[in-house]
């Protein structure tokens, strides 16, 4: 694999989180520098393979490096939220992406998970 093809999905195997976590782990040498190498693995760890290996490393690592940018910094019992469509990337274009940080409220969140849905 390298960073700009994405993982195969075909073949019988663990249903992809084995690729799945190939590919995060070849985010991190990808990422900016003083952006922690483990920020894909704590992003995307529990996406669902199947949502992770349509895209390249380096869409990931892009995927990545802006979320850091954006979540690093939030002072306590504030809200920080944020929509965009990423821009470059190889498969990047037809996605749009929502950030959310907030104080634990985790029915907050699957309230809003449910909206989206």
């Amino acid at each position: 694999m390298n960073d700009t093809t994405p993982m195969a999905t075909t073949g019988a195997d663990d249903g992809g989180d084995a690729r799945a976590r190939g590919l995060i782990a070849a985010v991190g040498p990808l990422l900016a520098a003083g952006t922690p190498a483990n920020v894909a693995e704590l992003l995307l760890a529990r996406a669902a393979p199947e949502d992770l290996l349509t895209y390249t490393a380096r869409d990931l690592a892009q995927l990545a490096q802006y979320a850091w940018e954006f979540l690093a910094e939030r002072r306590p019992g504030n809200v920080k939220i944020r929509l965009q469509s990423p821009l470059g990337g190889d498969r990047l274009g037809d996605i749009s992406v929502i950030e959310i940080i907030n104080d634990d409220k985790p029915f907050l969140l699957d309230s809003t998970m449910g909206e989206l849905a």
